[in-house]
């Protein structure tokens, strides 16, 4: 009896993953995956608005770089 018990449960399962999500065909991103923008990590954020900083820092420093 457990035997028979755990090859329903076995093939409920198998079945489960079988089926998946149901998504039939090749997954893609539709339209031209040239223009595709992945959105910038926290990490990424950081990093510029710190080199931002910086480039502020530098031009009030020195006025001459705005004179150019």
């Amino acid at each position: 009896m457990r035997n028979s018990v755990n090859s329903v449960i076995v093939f409920v399962l198998f079945l489960a993953f079988l089926s998946a999500c149901g998504q039939t065909g090749p997954l893609f991103l539709p339209g031209d995956p040239s223009t595709l923008q992945s959105i910038p990590s926290a990490e990424q954020l950081r990093r510029a608005a710190e080199a931002a900083e910086e480039e502020d820092g530098k031009e009030k420093q020195d006025p001459q770089i705005n004179q150019q």
